[in-house]
């Protein structure tokens, strides 16, 4: 019985570093897309963009795409840091949550000051701030969700 104790808890040790591993490995996908020089990173969103456009028209402006990308990369880094808060502590930390991402867009933004081409824009700042907030507030209600499922099953 003790060592199938241990092994659950090694099992359960491997599932959380695998947690936080998967969050450094999408900041350092955010901050390779935050190295990509202006006209680069231009370029890529305009090549998006044209690819939308043929889906659903030529409703989406260009800025408007960049800031939903901005918004979204923050909602999946929320989730992730979320999830690995969650099976680091067997409780979700919202706040903790958060703050991790305001401070990664802070970085993210000041890093894109030394970037040719690129700026250090607060409002950026903002959007990446709401794109956290929604990724966390479906976290939790998934959780919520879950918790809720699981209660109805035991009875």
């Amino acid at each position: 019985m003790k060592s199938k104790l241990k092994k659950n808890k090694k099992i359960r040790a491997y599932i959380c570093a695998f947690s936080w591993i998967f969050v450094l490995a999408f900041m350092a996908f955010v901050f390779f897309l935050s190295s990509q020089e202006g006209t680069v990173s231009e370029e890529l969103s305009q090549g998006f963009l044209i690819r939308i456009s043929t889906l659903i028209g030529d409703t989406i402006g260009h800025n408007l795409l960049r800031k939903t990308a901005h918004a979204a990369e923050y909602f999946i880094l929320s989730v992730l840091v979320s999830n690995a808060f969650l099976l680091s502590f067997s409780r979700a930390r919202p706040f903790l949550s958060y703050f991790v991402c305001l401070a990664y867009s802070i970085t993210d933004e000041i890093h894109q000051y030394f970037i040719p081409g690129r700026a250090c824009r607060v409002f950026d700042i903002f959007v990446d701030s709401i794109g956290s907030i929604f990724g966390i507030i479906v976290f939790m209600l998934l959780l919520f969700a879950i918790s809720k499922i699981k209660g109805k099953t035991k009875q």
